[in-house]
């Protein structure tokens, strides 16, 4: 018997290849992706994955401005005055990292973070966000 390839065998072939193994692409596009929507909910205060940080009361708010005005952010940003959060939950000092064939985690080692994450959500991705992962990494698993 004499096999006709026709290139089908040959696309399922690499479609079932790298559906075994997707860590590397997880690792090399999907976590960068995962930091760059972490980077834009700091720039944003929440807004770019769809939950807007909870406002500081008023009070705190202008104490804030004098109190952090040589900080980053200059007291006008949240969350960012002692640059430990912020660099942890962009992928930089304390930050936590797990990627698997089924998985990315990205979070900090900082401490106070879980306390931080009960008033403004720092780890929940959107929707958009999850979807844009998704779809890039069925893209790499279809070969496109």
């Amino acid at each position: 018997m004499r096999v006709i390839r026709n290139g089908i065998l040959d696309y399922l072939q690499g479609v079932a290849g790298r559906a075994k193994l997707p860590q590397g692409w997880l690792n090399r596009v999907g976590y960068p992706m995962v930091i760059n929507f972490q980077i834009a909910r700091w720039q944003t205060e929440g807004a770019s994955e769809g939950v807007l940080w909870k406002r500081l009361n008023e009070r705190y708010r202008i104490s804030k401005l004098e109190r952090f005005k040589d900080y980053p952010g200059a007291g006008k940003k949240m969350l960012v005055a002692t640059n430990r959060l912020y660099p942890s939950m962009t992928g930089r000092e304390e930050s936590y990292k797990l990627v698997t064939n089924s998985r990315i985690e990205a979070g900090s080692f900082v401490p106070y973070g879980n306390d931080v994450n009960q008033e403004r959500d720092i780890t929940t991705l959107g929707d958009e966000s999850v979807q844009k992962v998704v779809d890039g990494l069925l893209k790499y698993l279809m070969g496109a």
